[in-house]
């Protein structure tokens, strides 16, 4: 917790000397300095002790002993930033760990977000996608577990073959999108002039505010 703690506020003064803005692959950027959004002391406190929260809930549940107890050859993957191919597509995948289990994988994901009501489906479906790339089973070999460390709680995902292909429909379709405004798509090119102007300068597509921005006010 105290190593956490220690990369969290050298994160955060990094951030609010904009140093991302210099060093943007080796510096963290957090939203609030870069839009220059207030945020209360007991906020960033909070955060900090939500942090602690889930780590000391990551380290006294059974998953970690189970994976301490575990023998190290049934390991397959730990946070390794690894790449498979969907219709021809990259698709990256980083999955927190995996394991043999008889002859399947088993697949966890650690969630620490507050709310329990965001879908993660198709996040869940591309692991199981990379572990049939990777180590050759079938869907219904590959468990995967969404692990909820703010709240203690364990979501399994059943993986099935009708889910898989409703997986690669869903990423060619995603992708198939982005290469519509690309001049080049072998190139990954594009032009400014493939894409809209936003109403105003403080426009955000991408807001996390869902009705009204903090610091400009107005609807998203």
């Amino acid at each position: 917790v105290q190593r956490a703690l220690v990369s969290m506020r050298e994160d955060f003064r990094a951030s609010r000397k904009k140093e991302y803005e210099t060093r943007p692959k080796h510096r963290t950027g957090l939203f609030e300095h870069a839009y220059d959004i207030k945020v209360p002391d007991e906020v960033w406190k909070q955060t900090a002790d939500h942090v602690g929260k889930c780590l000391a809930t990551f380290y006294r549940s059974e998953t970690f002993a189970m994976i301490r107890d575990l023998p190290r050859d049934r390991w397959l993957e730990v946070e390794e930033l690894s790449l498979f191919r969907v219709e021809g597509i990259k698709v990256y995948a980083r999955l927190d760990f995996s394991c043999r289990e008889g002859d399947g994988v088993r697949i966890f994901d650690w969630k620490t977000g507050r709310s329990e009501n965001v879908d993660h489906t198709v996040q869940m479906a591309c692991y199981a996608l990379y572990a049939m790339h990777a180590w050759g089973v079938e869907p219904a070999q590959v468990e995967v577990f969404e692990y909820n460390l703010a709240s203690d709680t364990i979501r399994p995902h059943r993986v099935t073959q009708e889910g898989v292909e409703e997986t690669r429909d869903y990423i060619a379709a995603s992708a198939g999108e982005m290469q519509i405004v690309l001049d080049d798509p072998e190139a990954n090119a594009a032009s400014e002039e493939q894409f809209d102007m936003a109403e105003d300068e403080y426009t955000c597509r991408t807001c996390p505010f869902l009705e009204v921005c903090p610091k400009w006010g107005g609807a998203k």
